[in-house]
């Protein structure tokens, strides 16, 4: 409860921070999107990990602040790409207690229009596990959400628990592999045929795939030969402050595409 007191402290003073991961797409070899990741380093205990306050800030109501936050932030950071002449879309993870908020579409395009951001330039990120906790409203928000323009995709695929004939009646655009198969790729055969398999039904039900994770060279060249749509981890760029991303897209050659238009191999 202290902690949850201290994280309202933290938005309402503006002392969270958002780090940004870039994503590659194979086919144009280029940045076309990131990732907004939040952190926390609190005065007193130092960086808190994500996944220790979030599930906390869900259960006490918090996490709509949160996710405010982040959206307001995200969406600005996009805006100033924008002006900079970088067209990227943004992804930003959302909580099952978002989808259970009837208003959280509204917020959205709030936030959309207070930064004159294009809604297929916003990705919402949500877990399988989120989905089904309430799936009935969970259908109705991210079915407002897609008419509103905005792009959905189903986070840390494979490792939740969810019907795929409720999946493919989602207006979902895109599913991240889970970073757990992408990461042994190299060394585990099982994983490689799970996520090849996890490619192949993705395209066949009509979804671009991401695969987070991607820490060798090894690895990334499999993904493209599978032919997965965008890459994400370590090997290409870790999570960066927005200076820091801003000077990794000027110096970068995916960078650099993505500004000038021009393909340029690795």
């Amino acid at each position: 409860l202290t902690l949850m007191g201290d994280l309202r402290k933290a938005i309402d003073e503006d002392l969270l921070e958002l780090y940004f991961q870039p994503q590659i797409c194979c086919k144009e070899n280029k940045v076309t999107g990131i990732e907004a990741l939040l952190r926390w380093n609190h005065i007193q205990h130092g960086f808190i990990p994500p996944d220790e306050f979030i599930p906390i800030a869900e259960k006490t109501g918090v996490i709509n602040l949160v996710t405010e936050w982040v959206l307001d932030k995200a969406l600005e950071k996009i805006s100033e790409l924008s002006q900079q002449g970088y067209n990227i879309a943004i992804a930003v993870n959302i909580s099952a207690v978002n989808l259970r908020e009837k208003q959280f579409p509204t917020l959205v395009l709030a936030a959309l229009t207070k930064y004159r951001v294009s809604p297929h330039l916003l990705v919402l990120e949500v877990t399988e596990t989120a989905m089904m906790e309430d799936p009935e409203n969970a259908m109705l928000i991210l079915t407002t959400l897609n008419h509103l323009g905005v792009r959905l995709s189903i986070d840390d695929f494979g490792t939740g628990h969810s019907s795929l004939a409720y999946i493919k009646k989602l207006p979902v655009h895109e599913i991240k592999i889970d970073r757990s198969f992408v990461m042994d790729m190299d060394d585990d055969g099982d994983d490689s045929i799970i996520v090849k398999t996890t490619v192949n039904m993705c395209h066949d039900l009509g979804y671009q795939v991401v695969a987070e994770g991607v820490e060798t060279s090894g690895s990334s060249d499999s993904l493209r030969a599978m032919g997965c749509d965008f890459l994400q981890g370590y090997y290409l760029a870790r999570p960066l402050p927005f200076s820091d991303l801003v000077s990794w897209l000027d110096e970068s050659p995916w960078g650099e595409n993505t500004k000038t238009g021009l393909t340029k191999m690795q």
